[in-house]
């Protein structure tokens, strides 16, 4: 397993570099708190909550999207570019 997840991350980190990327900026601008997922065809490589009034900064890949969602009900999906700083 452990050569397979290597295998894996060599294979992300290749994409990566050969990829466009960039820093992206998200405030939670909402009362409630929201769960956030960047994800790169359909594949999720951050999820994280986001409290009222934080902020966040996070890297991802030039054509991936941020899905926001709060109290378990999908919400926006955000294109990435759009949050880059």
């Amino acid at each position: 397993m452990p050569y397979l997840l290597s295998l894996l991350s060599d294979q992300l980190t290749d994409t990566v570099n050969k990829v466009d990327q960039g820093l992206c900026y998200y405030i939670n601008k909402s009362n409630y708190v929201q769960t956030i997922r960047a994800t790169n065809q359909g594949i999720c490589y951050l999820e994280c909550l986001v409290f009222p009034g934080e902020r966040v900064i996070f890297a991802t890949l030039a054509d991936s999207y941020l899905e926001i969602s709060s109290d378990g009900l999908q919400g926006d999906k955000i294109e990435c570019e759009l949050l880059y700083i």
